[in-house]
């Protein structure tokens, strides 16, 4: 297997798997949405990936970013997707929409409710 690829896959999978630990933590199951959380670890990979240089989505000309995210709420939601890699591909640019408008650091203030 590429080296690149598995490090790849495992950034975005530590990005679920520090949701589970939050959630867990913080008994805040099913207050996010799935997109929200595959957005993140698209967004994280992504970093990664451009720190190498490298391209995020292979195919992002033909990628669709205007999934309704309503459609993109729940696993169950996701395993009705035709388009997977939009999905994907969605989920990142909406996260990256809110991360470009608040900063970074806003991902890791604590909310005050």
């Amino acid at each position: 297997m590429n080296k690149d690829i598995l490090e790849e896959a495992l950034i975005h999978e530590f990005i679920h798997y520090l949701f589970f630990e939050f959630k867990n933590y913080s008994n805040k199951e099913g207050d996010y949405p799935l997109w929200m959380e595959e957005g993140l670890a698209e967004f994280a990979r992504c970093q990664y990936v451009k720190e190498k240089q490298g391209i995020c989505f292979e195919d992002e000309k033909y990628l669709n970013s205007n999934l309704p995210l309503e459609t993109l709420q729940t696993s169950t939601d996701w395993s009705n997707i035709n388009e997977i890699d939009s999905a994907y591909y969605t989920s990142y640019i909406k996260v990256s929409e809110i991360i470009e408008k608040n900063g970074k650091d806003f991902l890791f203030k604590k909310s005050t409710e």
